[in-house]
């Protein structure tokens, strides 16, 4: 994209609409860029500082640029259409952002109250704002074990290809050395620890700064799936093969000893990708990577599972009389229905906000031919779904208690606590807001509001 776009800016005369096109794209470049970038910092606010300029162009080409098309009206009006539209939507980007970080905030603090009904900081300790992901999916033990038992059933039915036998099992072993449990292949992985990456294509995936020390060859294996036969643009099995001769060959001579894997250090690679083997047979073999792959419960979107006791065991019934009468959000205040009423409020608001300015977003897309633009202002609602099921699943197993007796008294409905789709832009508004662009942009050089149409406030 920056190569094409820095080509048209060498071709000379631009007219104003493509110079303005260009500083559009150039938003939109800086921006993905940065939120690229951020995915990888844990100082997001470091980040911003630091990185204040990621435009595509040097500031003597960004001059060139305005000097570059005749001064016509039309071709002054077509660029500050542009402008505008442009300064409009930094403005609003910022907002964008200023309101995932209050939404974050507000649920974490809704989720505290939450965690300390499930036994105390137990759970707060697995969400963090980092991760969104990271809200656990909360089960009693019986609950546990028939989920546990139902996917080792459907599990053991599973089949791998050779190829991917052989990187599935390396990828554990890799695991377990990282954790510092000892490994047939303690020697490689030290040797590959002292030896840095050289493959271009590898280097690629790593952001280094000056400075920094390249990765090495064990920190590959140690996300091998992203780079070898799992990954669909990963390198196939060859390519493992010619980086990592001799690891091969252990693994290959282990795996040997498998029912079905005799002569897998005979075969040839478009053979591994043809011949499969049960995954039952590699967990009775007694192989670590379909061992833990068929004991380890994997919850279904989440990252961790929280299991509180059954309600009929001694030491619930003992946590639930020593259960504090009082609820504590900030410090020494109270919480009551007031305080539920506005935490929802809150992130009603702020989710309302969010999926304006998404949509309005999509339509300025649409209208400037620009899809990438939809890409910098998706509303990620995973956490708060998280949050939804936390709050239904405590209502299924503890209908009486106070929390959920407060949520009612909040006119609140604890089995489905937020109804996200109404909080989304209705059609009119949006079929109004694109009436409105349908023409010229020059509905943003008065600085008009179009996300406020798109929440029907005008």
């Amino acid at each position: 994209m920056v190569k094409d776009l820095k080509a048209l800016l060498k071709k000379g005369k631009l007219t104003g609409e493509e110079v303005g096109r260009l500083v559009l794209k150039d938003f939109i470049y800086g921006n993905k860029k940065a939120l690229q970038m951020i995915a990888q910092t844990e100082d997001k606010d470091g980040f911003l500082v630091n990185n204040r300029d990621l435009s595509m162009f040097t500031q003597a080409e960004r001059d060139r640029l305005t000097d570059s098309f005749p001064s016509t009206n039309h071709d002054i009006r077509a660029y500050h259409s542009y402008r505008s539209l442009v300064d409009y939507l930094v403005k609003l980007y910022s907002i964008f952002m200023s309101h995932e970080d209050k939404l974050d905030g507000v649920i974490f603090r809704f989720y505290s109250l939450v965690s300390t009904e499930f036994k105390g900081e137990e759970l707060t300790e697995l969400y963090h704002l980092d991760n969104r992901h990271s809200l656990p999916q909360i089960m009693t033990e019986k609950q546990y074990q028939r989920e546990l038992e139902t996917q080792k059933k459907e599990k053991l039915q599973e089949r791998r290809q050779i190829d991917e036998v052989i990187i599935e099992t390396i990828s554990e072993y890799a695991r377990l050395h990282d954790k510092g449990e000892a490994t047939p292949y303690q020697d490689l992985f030290n040797r590959y620890d002292k030896e840095p990456i050289t493959k271009q294509n590898q280097l690629e995936e790593y952001t280094l700064e000056e400075g920094d020390e390249p990765p090495s060859r064990l920190d590959i294996l140690l996300d091998i799936e992203s780079f070898y036969v799992n990954h669909r643009d990963s390198e196939p099995i060859e390519e493992f093969i010619k980086d990592y001769p001799n690891l091969f060959e252990a693994v290959s001579e282990e795996l040997s000893k498998v029912t079905g894997l005799k002569t897998i250090k005979r075969l040839k690679p478009d053979t591994m990708r043809k011949r499969e083997i049960s995954v039952k047979t590699l967990y009775e073999a007694g192989i670590p990577a379909y061992v833990d792959f068929i004991e380890t419960y994997y919850p279904e979107n989440h990252n961790k599972v929280a299991i509180v006791k059954d309600d009929d065991s001694e030491e619930y019934k003992s946590f639930t009389l020593l259960k504090p009468k009082r609820f504590f959000l900030y410090g020494e205040e109270d919480i009551n229905a007031v305080d539920i009423t506005n935490h929802i409020q809150m992130i009603k608001d702020d989710l309302k906000h969010l999926f304006a300015i998404s949509s309005t977003f999509a339509i300025i897309a649409e209208r400037t031919d620009e899809p990438e633009l939809t890409e910098l202002t998706k509303v990620n609602i995973s956490f708060l779904n998280n949050l939804i099921e936390a709050v239904h699943a405590f209502n299924e197993l503890y209908p009486d208690s106070r929390f959920i007796r407060i949520i009612k008294e909040a006119q609140l409905d604890p089995g489905k606590l937020i109804d996200i789709d109404s909080l989304k832009p209705k059609p009119e508004n949006i079929k109004r807001a694109k009436k409105l662009i349908e023409g010229d942009l020059s509905y943003f050089l008065n600085g008009n509001m179009l996300e406020y149409v798109v929440k029907g406030a005008i």
